[in-house]
């Protein structure tokens, strides 16, 4: 028997159901161990060792676990993981994929030397992953069967019986076996990190790479000022010879070349006799005579033989010197470029084999301005294409979806499988345009969106400079990605996961037909501490097999530490979300913790299988590198299904250490992200070993939680008053309320002036013409901003102004808007939505979500996940088609993914278990009903059709003004068919330009500028999670805890507003201790969480950098800070009971007067401010003044209290009734009435 344990009771009781008899399933019901309760806890002085209790409500449950464990053969404890593949660092430092058999080939046939090539390998002492020099390679025939080995998540290593790899013995020592005595169930070393050797590659030099090709440069043109500059210089240098085309020329009108002719006929030559005489050919002096214009020289001999001078014919206005034929040539080239002188040796575009590659590093080895070109020269490539985030988005985007078209480059963005492809196309033309000054062209086919640069130029760079093969199936991660540094490898990974990637509820998932894409793109990850699993899927298409192959990433440190590659899909707010959830946390408001951790980079996973294949080759391949050894595999037998986080993590190694796991029976960590059959059972196909860096990522936030808790908590006592407490995220919580208020109270109002046109038709298109009406956006050709008319003059100046104006249509733009469905829900947006629609505070939305989950009706309710499992997909898909129309379906699969800051794994989106299940079939009370249809809305809403509307922009002209109507017509509802939201619609009259139209009214309106609000319980929520403050499952709890805390209170428009105690102590500790309510000091800590919990960062260093100064300041203020100065001040009025001076003091509830020889004379009374000035009706001797209840609520009474004890809940107006002569109340909505319940008297608004 098979032991399962899981967090969730009810998670429990739904796996059950998928497991055999083989399997028992219990529940830890969360966190099992914490912290002391009633006592620090910490141990400062051993590197802040952590003293851990079993929690008193866990212990049944881990009294039962603990007997079912002793009769389980295994316990399991419910990761993913990835596959090891091969990178080698080459002679010129540049990192390159290879298959081993490849390289090892390569090395042999061609007699490199393999010394100067470097592959990884761990070093035995460290334990530490880095590249070394081969020490040797061998390849031997072989005819016998291989042994197959295949490790958990995947992996395979094919070895011969003989060959040793290593494992790891019970004293975690590493140690070598053979092949032939692996077993399965024996673990095996793997690499969980792989070393990186950046190289400085800021540009490629496309002119020297096509150069390098002896065909391909013969058809190349090239071109910059310089390069004209240096071929006219070099075709104008003096030649050898006499050579025409660079000698000046005559030029003579048609007139003084017929005088010319007449004048060699009077003297009886022929042009035969004078060529002779002048030492020229016959047809030289036929063409000077009828067109030609002769060389200088020649020109001067032709007039000296005729006894003229040049210098008495050049006198003559038909005769004049110019520039050689060549320099004329080059004159038109620069006119007219190209298209009327390409014969000319001078013309713009220069043939790049003109050129020796010497002359070009000589002369033009910095020229930036050189444009490379093709044929006709319409597309002008530049020679330097820099390798930056554009390029590296554009190889990501060529990967997943481009191929070759001849000489073209094509991106296909199927239609069905994304759903952003509109986005990616856009985004590819921009960086075509910015990178390769290229506008391609985009066009739309029945399957695909796709877009083609027709330039041979880009198919050359990809295909032969960036190595890139064309067919799906046989695409590989280019070299130049390997060899960059991490933010281009992110913009690289996030081309190839919006071409190719999906949204898998907590991860993200790059799926590629090509295995050795999916081995790069592991490299990649592996390369930056980023851990990957990975998986196959098979389908069958016209009896063909198509494999498909997987890579996921999931993890919060993980997915937000690679947020720059999901950040931009168009569902990347669902991931965003999700990142902001910090786990789930008891009701009770505590946070239980767990820890510990060895860091190295190497890992154990266990062999699922041993088969006998035959070898791919003939050959078998080896190599051994200087004093290390390659990377292998080992596993574990024991594991435990929780949370995949840091929570979850931490959970199962405490989990482990109660239940003595490490040395008396095997286990085993699963994790899946949906409670499905086929997820279970993939889960525990593919078990791990419990992640410490995650566990000591965990414990490092709870030892910061309780040192900032338990040490700056009693302070407050000490300072302030009794009762107070500071927190590491409640602390900024109430900062950011406080700062808030502190921005309304200094806001200064600016006055500005709207002038709006009611405008029509003219009368002839009826007298019933629609009114509508245009706002003032322009003068004189400039927009005016919203504060541009600042007063009543202004204002009034341009109404004058406009006063007889004509009113005339310049401009109409008529557009369709589409608008795309929301998202489905993760803990942060339902909270938001619930109280927006509801009023439900964030604690009552949580509570009513539980309820729904435990009786199966929701998915998990902690999650910042916007991933969906197929099946639900599949189902929603079903449901619209069905219920609303095939129009309601957009055709594919809507995947959402978030951008939440600090998000770790977990779950699914908050959606129904079965969509089909409609609110009106469920059994359940009013506010289940409500939140239940609200979730079942968003997410059928999130997987229909956009809302399409019509809208229409009317730009109109009245002298020198311009004024804008708009207006939009639903014309096809879609999503909100189900999900309504508030929209407008407004439609215009039919215009046309420069029709003119008759102005009814013009009318301008004073405005002052607003406030920021007060934050409510969704803004405050959206706050928490833009500032990375808090945790989505924790935010209901903040809000309850600083309220409960009387840190902040509500107004009269459940808008939080802070206390008096709450401006104190925020001011206290922003002067005194700023880092602790630092939003950035927040945001840092979750960085350093992140890095431990990726193995970068050790977590006693991170605490220690945290408490020294912190603990040093706190000695510090306990001296400096009196709390006289904090919480009394004097005052000139005396005590009625004993005459001693009375004072203002704080106390947890705020301000009052008390008599300044407390203890001994106990005398208080409420401050001036809080007195109503009303007197009471009832005892007529006392004033009605403001109070509250323990729970904060205001309420209004006597202050003679005991003695009377009228009170109201609604505050008076001092006004009496005119009916029964009660005081009359103002409630809350502002309606004015009597509170008598016999009197119906009201005040009409």
């Amino acid at each position: 028997m098979q032991l399962v344990i899981v967090e969730s009771p009810t998670k429990g009781r739904t796996i059950s159901h998928y497991l055999g008899p083989n399997y028992k399933v219990l529940s830890s019901y969360g966190h099992v161990r914490d912290l002391p309760k009633d006592k620090f806890g910490i141990d400062i002085a051993k590197d802040f060792k952590p003293t851990y209790l079993l929690i008193p409500k866990a212990k049944k449950s881990v009294q039962i676990i603990k007997d079912l464990s002793n009769k389980a053969s295994g316990v399991i404890l419910a990761s993913v993981d990835y596959e090891e593949p091969i990178l080698i660092q080459c002679p010129d430092n540049v990192i390159r994929q290879f298959e081993v058999g490849t390289f090892i080939d390569e090395i042999l046939e061609k007699k490199v030397d393999f010394s100067r090539f470097k592959v990884p390998a761990f070093n035995f002492k460290t334990q530490r992953v880095s590249f070394k020099s081969i020490k040797g390679v061998s390849r031997h025939p072989i005819k016998e069967k291989i042994l197959e080995v295949e490790l958990d998540y995947g992996r395979k290593i094919k070895i011969t019986p003989s060959h040793s790899i290593f494992t790891k013995n019970e004293k975690d020592e590493i140690k070598l076996i053979a092949g032939k005595d692996l077993k399965i169930g024996d673990r095996l070393l793997v690499s969980l990190k792989l070393p990186r050797s950046y190289q400085k590659i800021k540009e490629i030099d496309l002119l020297k790479e096509v150069y390098q090709d002896q065909e391909f440069y013969k058809k190349v043109f090239i071109n910059s000022p310089e390069v004209s500059q240096y071929r006219r210089e070099k075709v104008l240098a003096p030649k050898s010879g006499n050579i025409s085309q660079f000698q000046p020329r005559l030029i003579l009108s048609p007139k003084l070349r017929r005088t010319l002719k007449r004048k060699r006929e009077e003297l009886g030559w022929s042009q035969k006799f004078l060529a002779n005489k002048i030492n020229c050919s016959q047809p030289h002096i036929c063409e000077l005579e009828k067109r030609e214009s002769p060389t200088l020289t020649l020109g001067k001999r032709y007039l000296e033989s005729l006894d003229l001078t040049l210098e008495k014919v050049i006198k003559n206005p038909g005769a004049k010197i110019a520039p050689s034929s060549i320099e004329m040539a080059i004159k038109n080239a620069l006119e007219n470029q190209w298209h009327d002188s390409r014969k000319s040796l001078t013309h713009t575009w220069q043939p790049l084999n003109r050129f020796s590659w010497k002359e070009i590093e000589r002369n033009f080895k910095e020229d930036k301005e050189i444009k490379i070109s093709r044929h006709n020269h319409l597309h002008l490539m530049p020679r330097f294409i820099p390798v930056n985030k554009d390029l590296m988005l554009f190889l990501g985007f060529f990967i997943a979806e481009g191929s070759y078209l001849g000489n073209a480059v094509r991106f296909s963005f199927g239609k069905k499988t994304l759903g952003g492809e509109k986005e990616n196309i856009k985004k590819v033309k921009e960086i075509s345009k910015r990178l390769f000054n290229l506008s391609p062209s985009d066009f739309e086919d029945r399957t695909s969106n796709s877009v083609v640069l027709n330039s041979s130029l880009v198919s050359f760079l990809i295909k032969n400079i960036l190595e890139i093969k064309g067919r799906s199936e046989n695409k590989e991660i280019p070299w130049i990605v390997f060899n960059v540094p991490w933010q281009l490898q992110l913009s690289f990974l996030e081309g190839l996961f919006l071409g190719d990637g999906s949204l898998n509820k907590s991860s993200i998932s790059f799926n590629t037909t090509s295995p050795k894409l999916a081995q790069g793109t592991r490299f990649l990850f592996l390369q930056n501490d980023v851990l990957t699993s990975h998986s196959l899927a098979i389908t069958k298409k016209r009896s063909r097999k198509s494999i498909n192959y997987q890579v996921n990433i999931c993890g919060k440190e993980r997915l937000l530490k690679i947020k720059p590659i999901w950040e931009k899909h168009y569902k990347a707010k669902v991931l965003e979300k999700y990142l902001q959830w910090k786990g789930p946390k008891s009701g009770n408001k505590k946070n239980w913790s767990l820890v510990r951790n060895q860091k190295n980079d190497l890992g154990l996973l266990r062999i699922k299988s041993i088969k006998r294949v035959k070898p791919s080759k003939s050959f078998v391949y080896d190599f051994s590198v200087k004093g290390e050894n390659f990377i292998c595999g080992d596993g574990g037998v024991c594991a435990h299904n929780t949370d995949p986080d840091r929570e979850g993590e931490a959970i199962a190694w405490h989990l482990t250490q109660i239940l003595n796991l490490n040395s008396q029976k095997p286990y085993q960590r699963i994790v899946f992200h949906e409670i499905t059959k086929s997820a279970i059972e993939e889960a525990l196909k593919n078990p791990r070993d419990i992640d410490l860096n995650l566990v000591d990522a965990q414990q490092a936030r709870r030892i910061l939680d309780r040192i900032v808790g338990y040490k700056l908590s009693p302070f407050l006592w000490k300072k302030v008053a009794r009762g107070l407490s500071a927190g590491r995220v409640q602390s900024v919580t109430v900062r950011l309320v406080v700062e808030r208020e502190r921005e309304i109270q200094n806001f200064i109002p600016q006055e500005y002036w709207t002038i709006v046109a009611h405008l029509k038709k003219l009368p002839e298109d009826g007298p019933r013409a629609a009114e509508f009406e245009a706002l003032l956006v322009k003068k004189d050709g400039e927009v005016i901003p919203k504060l541009g008319i600042k007063t009543k003059k202004e204002a009034e100046k341009i109404v004058k102004d406009l006063k007889g104006a004509k009113y005339e249509v310049i401009d109409t733009e008529k557009k369709e808007i589409k608008r795309n469905p929301l998202p489905p829900f993760t803990t942060s947006t339902l909270q938001q939505t619930a109280w927006q629609r509801f009023r439900f505070p964030a604690k009552l939305t949580m509570r009513i979500a539980q309820q729904l989950y435990e009786t199966g009706k929701i998915t998990y309710h902690r999650t910042d996940s916007l991933n969906l499992s197929n099946l639900s997909l599949f189902a929603a898909k079903k449901f619209i088609v069905k219920n609303y129309g095939k129009e309601y379906w957009p055709g594919f699969l809507r995947k959402y993914k978030t951008k939440a800051k600090g998000a770790q794994e977990a779950h699914e989106a908050i959606r129904p278990t079965y969509p089909d299940r409609t609110p009106d079939k469920l059994k359940l009370d009013n506010q289940q009903t409500k939140l239940y249809d609200l979730i079942w809305r968003r997410f059928i809403a999130c997987q229909m059709s956009q809302a399409v509307f019509d809208a229409t922009a009317i730009d109109i002209s009245a002298k020198n003004y311009i004024f804008r109507a708009t207006g939009q017509i639903l014309k096809f509802d879609g999503f909100l068919k189900v999900y309504p939201m508030k929209f407008e619609e407004s439609g215009l009259p039919p215009l046309e330009k420069d029709e003119v139209l008759e102005l009814i009214k013009l009318i301008s309106s004073q405005h002052f500028t607003q406030p920021p609000s007060r934050y409510n319980e969704a803004t405050l929520i959206k706050a928490l999670e833009e500032n990375g403050i808090g945790r989505p499952s924790t935010y209901a709890s903040i809000l309850s805890n600083i309220q409960e805390k009387n840190y902040i209170e509500k107004d009269e428009q459940r808008r939080f507003r802070p206390t008096e105690i709450g401006f104190v102590v925020n001011d206290l500790l922003v002067a005194h201790f700023p880092e602790i309510v630092d939003v950035g000091f927040t945001a840092k800590m979750e960085g350093d969480l992140d890095e431990i919990a990726e193995g970068q960062k050790k977590w006693v260093k991170v605490v220690k950098e945290f408490y020294a100064p912190f603990e040093k300041n706190l000695k510090q203020k306990y001296e400096e800070i009196s709390k006289k100065d904090i919480t009394e001040k004097p005052t000139e009025k005396t005590c009625p009971k004993c005459g001693a001076p009375l004072l203002i003091r704080l106390g947890k509830y705020g301000k009052f007067y008390a008599c300044s020889k407390f203890p001994k004379c106990r005398y208080t009374e409420s401050l001036e401010e809080n007195i109503l000035g009303i007197k009471c009706p009832e005892c007529e001797k006392g004033e009605i003044v403001e109070k509250r209840t323990k729970k904060r609520k205001i309420f209004y009474a006597c202050n003679q209290f005991p003695k009377c004890d009228f009170a109201l809940w609604d505050k008076p107006t001092g006004e009496i009734c005119p009916k029964c002569k009660s005081l009359l109340i103002q409630t809350k909505r502002g309606q004015i009435k009597c509170p008598n319940k016999e009197c119906d008297y009201k005040v009409e608004k």
